[in-house]
């Protein structure tokens, strides 16, 4: 990153690889620990064998399947919380002073075992475990196969009493549990867009996870905090901006803006279509590229959705969403009349494009800036003089612009607009 910003080349040692990464694709795993009295070890696989030997309590893990080259061990002493849930031993180690939060994140994970496993095949493993460790390591969280290390306090030690926030300990849960299909099942070539195979589609897992438990309200306002992090990042990020699909190290890329990404083509293609063509790839024995991922998404695709994947993943396509005024008139059957003039366009690379596209806008009767949901939500097609018209059941007090953001606009600024006309509180 600090080469980008001073404007020098990538080093040669950093350059991705042109063919698969020079590691074993995958490997078996027997594995015995032993550890400190008191102390219980954590790993992948099942459990097979535990007994202490010269005072030292020993474990042993073996795979019931070949997985990734990639394994973790921790080992604390831990307050053991676990549950049987689809066939899936689902546990959690935690410090025991610890566990406020450890009811939630067996809620969460055995939540993404029911729904990524409907989407996606089930999960490979008899056993899912989550094990804290300390503040200050590397990562937040990160998914070994069947094992999620997670940080005190990035989950353990989170806040959660305020229900109207963001649930961000299920929010992290979701996408370490995804990673099980993205990167553990489905494994990328090596070379530009491998993050995108494997954190963009786990953060569309999460937002998965989110939508069966909390509904469309939460993943907007998820999304809308990723749209964000890009807009920041993209603000500090020097030279010119990759496609999605050819991300290498840019955070604000492969979560920020492919989150928004994966939100629009949920909509875009339906969540069954989008579903089906990625368990395609999951299917796969073999590494799969980002051209595997577009022509699986192609598939399900109609020809004016295919252009649109093709602009959000293979181009830098931004958007401009706005309401500049909206008005509302009685009708004689109860009814209102709502006409919406819109700030619509598009750009790449600062060059403005064609637009012709369906848009949603919500409907309320307070303003969303206080956080009101949207009474409904309607579909339009945007194009031309960027003016629409559509029928309310029930007088709106404000219309906005794509309020469930699917749109990748890195200024949301004025895609709300008071109602005109009629008696609006």
């Amino acid at each position: 990153r600090q080469r980008r910003r001073l404007g020098l080349p990538p080093r040669p040692e950093d350059a991705a690889p042109p063919g698969p990464a020079p590691v074993a694709a995958e490997m078996t795993l027997d594995l015995t620990v032993s550890t400190a009295p008191g102390q219980t070890a954590v790993a992948p696989g099942d459990l097979r064998q535990s007994w202490t030997e010269d005072g030292r309590p020993h474990a042993r893990f073996v795979t019931e399947t070949p997985v990734t080259p990639v394994f973790g061990i921790a080992s604390a002493r831990y307050e053991r919380h676990a549950l049987e849930h689809g066939g899936v031993t689902v546990e959690v180690y935690a410090h025991p002073d610890h566990g406020a939060n450890v009811p939630r994140m067996l809620r969460a994970a055995t939540a993404s075992l029911d729904v990524l496993g409907a989407a996606w095949g089930a999960y490979p493993h008899r056993a899912l475990r989550i094990a804290e460790v300390p503040t200050g390591w590397r990562f937040a969280a990160f998914a070994f196969p069947g094992l999620i290390a997670f940080t005190e306090d990035r989950g353990f030690l989170t806040d959660t009493r305020d229900a109207h926030r963001l649930d961000l300990v299920t929010r992290r849960v979701a996408h370490e549990v995804a990673h099980q299909w993205w990167g553990h099942r489905a494994r990328p070539t090596g070379g530009p867009g491998d993050v995108f195979l494997v954190e963009t589609m786990a953060k569309y897992g999460e937002q998965k996870t989110i939508r069966a438990l909390y509904g469309e309200g939460q993943v907007a306002r998820l999304v809308a905090y990723d749209r964000d992090r890009y807009a920041w990042g993209r603000a500090e990020a020097a030279g010119p901006e990759p496609p999605l699909a050819e991300v290498t190290d840019q955070p604000h890329l492969y979560y920020g803006k492919g989150a928004v990404v994966m939100n629009g083509l949920h909509a875009l293609l339906g969540e069954g279509a989008l579903d089906q063509a990625l368990a395609t790839l999951l299917q796969s024995d073999r590494r799969i590229a980002p051209e595997d991922w577009r022509a699986a998404v192609h598939a399900a695709s109609s020809p004016e959705a295919r252009a649109l994947v093709d602009d959000w993943t293979r181009r830098v396509v931004l958007y401009d969403l706005g309401v500049e005024r909206a008005t509302a008139t009685p009708r004689p059957d109860g009814r209102f009349d709502v006409t919406v003039r819109l700030r619509a366009s598009r750009t790449e690379g600062g060059r403005t494009l064609p637009l012709d596209e369906e848009v949603d806008l919500g409907l309320y009767t307070a303003d969303p800036a206080s956080g009101a949901a949207p009474v409904a939500i309607r579909t339009v097609r945007v194009r031309g003089d960027r003016e629409v018209r559509l029928v309310a059941e029930e007088l709106p007090a404000f219309v906005a612009v794509d309020p469930l953001v699917r749109r990748v606009d890195l200024d949301p600024e004025g895609q709300s607009a008071r109602v005109e006309g009629g008696d609006v509180p």
